[in-house]
């Protein structure tokens, strides 16, 4: 097992292998845990994080004489109502991050008279309590999460929400769904996307957390704010960013191609365009993928034109050749593959790399060759800034 190196205030830097060694290490210093920079107490050497600081835990002596005392009026006013509102007994970190942080808010409920209104403002503490006690997630992106509003430009289906955490320069997004099972399918698709190949246009998942009725999948979207491709659909989007949103579609299929998966909803509001230098558009919500083979339910059907509703990789390639063609153009979409074709071929000008594209899209069915196909298109174009397009090797899965 490779050595953690911490810094502990007061004592300095220590190196650490095993659990056996932090046990000792913790009994040498007289305490039984260390303590977090949120004051959250680590569990076990599996949570340390490299290169972090950690303060030491209350001493032994103290903890036991704390345990004889008996508990203070607001800790035995709180812990009752956190307890019916978290459907199971606090842990002693929980209690303790609660009154610590939550002081005011929890003289605030048990100052309450009327029952509903104290349990609806327990509930809430319980959710800010869970979202940031949750150590597997909290350590995955190094802060806590502060849900605040609605991310500007993003387009949650019925029934759901997306809102957004801030720290520092980076963006987390938590997809809210009362149907924990819709949730945790979507989770187990991006898990299931992401194992095995890096996909740099696949929006990653964090972890889901399960708080009571509002279950969230946590993805990140990094840095600064994440826009829907949905308002640029008009045509009005210049000609390497088109070129981008096709280059990092295709790269987002081969990734669900790899996996025997159909996205099953590739459309200009599923596609992200962030503040990141290096361009890459971002493929969002997993919610309609399935198996090849298996029927597509919940699908925007324009885009789909008259493809079978089937999972399968023509149906994404059919999907991500509408997207491109109104974001390229703004014009309305026909109803079959065969009249965009026709309204494609059937015109007097030159086409651009973009809808050159659309027409490889709908032609082949092969994901390898509609991407060569694609990148000859691009590299045979005359007129366009290349240092604004994507990079083919960086966008493009890669198995790990």
């Amino acid at each position: 097992m490779a050595p953690i190196r911490i810094d502990v205030e007061g004592v300095g830097g220590v190196k650490l292998t095993t659990d056996a060694e932090l046990d000792k290490w913790l009994t040498n210093q007289g305490v039984d845990a260390l303590l977090d920079s949120d004051g959250d107490q680590v569990v076990g050497f599996a949570t340390l994080v490299d290169g972090s600081r950690y303060t030491l835990g209350p001493l032994i002596l103290q903890q036991q004489q704390q345990q004889q005392q008996p508990p203070q009026p607001q800790q035995a006013g709180i812990t009752d109502l956190l307890e019916e509102a978290k459907g199971g007994p606090l842990t002693d970190s929980e209690i303790d991050y609660a009154l610590a942080n939550y002081s005011r808010y929890i003289d605030e409920i048990l100052g309450k008279t009327d029952e509903q209104e104290r349990s609806r403002l327990t509930s809430r503490l319980w959710i800010r309590l869970s979202v940031r006690i949750k150590t597997q997630t909290r350590l995955a992106i190094r802060g806590q999460y502060l849900f605040d509003g609605l991310v500007p430009g993003a387009f949650g289906r019925a029934g759901t929400e997306v809102q957004f955490a801030v720290r520092g320069s980076s963006l987390f997004c938590a997809k809210t769904m009362l149907e924990t099972g819709d949730l945790q399918r979507e989770h187990m698709i991006a898990t299931r996307i992401h194992s095995n190949q890096t996909c740099p246009t696949v929006m990653p998942v964090l972890d889901m957390i399960d708080l009571p009725g509002e279950p969230r999948r946590i993805t990140m979207v990094t840095p600064y704010y994440p826009i829907s491709l949905a308002p640029l659909a008009n045509g009005n989007l210049h000609e390497e960013g088109c070129v981008n949103v096709a280059l990092c579609g295709l790269a987002t299929i081969k990734a669900f191609h790899r996996k025997g998966i159909c996205h099953g909803d590739i459309k200009p509001g599923n596609m992200m365009l962030t503040a990141r230098s290096d361009n890459v558009v971002v493929t969002i919500d997993f919610g309609s993928a399935v198996e090849y083979g298996e029927s597509l339910v919940s699908v925007t059907p324009q885009f789909g034109l008259n493809c079978p509703l089937e999972g399968s990789l023509k149906y994404d390639l059919t999907c991500l050749a509408s997207s491109l063609y109104v974001i390229c153009t703004g014009e309305k979409l026909p109803k079959t593959s065969k009249q965009l074709l026709e309204k494609l071929v059937g015109g007097n000008r030159m086409l651009p790399p973009t809808l050159q594209i659309v027409m490889i899209c709908l032609q082949l069915n092969d994901i390898d060759s509609v991407w060569e196909s694609a990148k000859v298109c691009i590299e045979a174009a005359d007129g366009m800034d290349h240092s604004l397009i994507v990079r083919h090797d960086t966008v493009w899965p890669k198995v790990t």
